[in-house]
């Protein structure tokens, strides 16, 4: 899932927002260090200002 906002200001564009992401979807088995556990799936998130 992806979650996109955008917002005019004077200055140009600012967007955020936030792409639900797997470590299988870059072909990638999640770590596993014997004495915990790593997520398989979390969220990378960004935010972008686009000026004049």
């Amino acid at each position: 899932m992806a979650e996109l906002d955008m917002a005019r200001t004077d200055a140009g564009l600012e967007t955020a927002g936030k792409v639900d992401v797997t470590w299988q979807d870059f072909g990638v088995e999640p770590p596993n260090m014997g004495f915990g556990s790593v997520v398989g799936a979390g969220s990378i998130e960004f935010f972008r200002k686009f000026t004049k």
